[in-house]
């Protein structure tokens, strides 16, 4: 199993604050579908771009299988609810760059950077399926300050 696990680095900024580009993170593989798929909302994770699939980008699980996600002012609403995004900076708006809410079919889900103001995501090539997930952000090894 550890054989899987790998050491990145993070390049950009699209996951600050939570990740800073240079930092360095362990991923673990991260198996799809799950049958409690609560669990995964929240999950940071490596993913393969759905329109250029050499591209691999880290973002942060936010709408599940079989949900409807929608940006209404400035929140992220999963099936009509605001959800909690302690991860993100104080006032951050989660703001539309074109349609405004997704539906997630049973093997997609919905992904966005905590640094909204600069991340391609979800919002840009809407959900993501899941054969695309490869990894989750498992522990951060860089700096040594940042451990966790």
């Amino acid at each position: 199993m550890w054989l899987n696990w790998k050491l990145l680095r993070v390049k950009g900024n699209s996951m600050a604050p939570t990740l800073l580009s240079g930092q360095i993170v362990q991923m673990r593989p991260l198996t799809f579908p799950e049958a409690d798929h609560t669990r995964n909302r929240g999950l940071i994770v490596l993913l393969r771009h759905p329109l250029r699939r050499q591209a691999i980008y880290l973002k942060r699980v936010v709408g599940l299988p079989n949900e409807h996600v929608e940006l209404a002012d400035g929140k992220v609403e999963v099936d009509g609810r605001t959800i909690e995004e302690p991860y993100l900076r104080d006032n951050v708006k989660t703001l539309s760059m074109g349609a405004n809410q997704w539906f997630n079919d049973a093997d997609e889900v919905f992904v966005l950077g905590d640094n909204r103001g600069d991340s391609e995501d979800s919002r840009v090539f809407g959900p993501v399926p899941l054969k695309l997930i490869v990894g989750q952000v498992w522990f951060r090894y860089f700096p040594p300050a940042l451990f966790r």
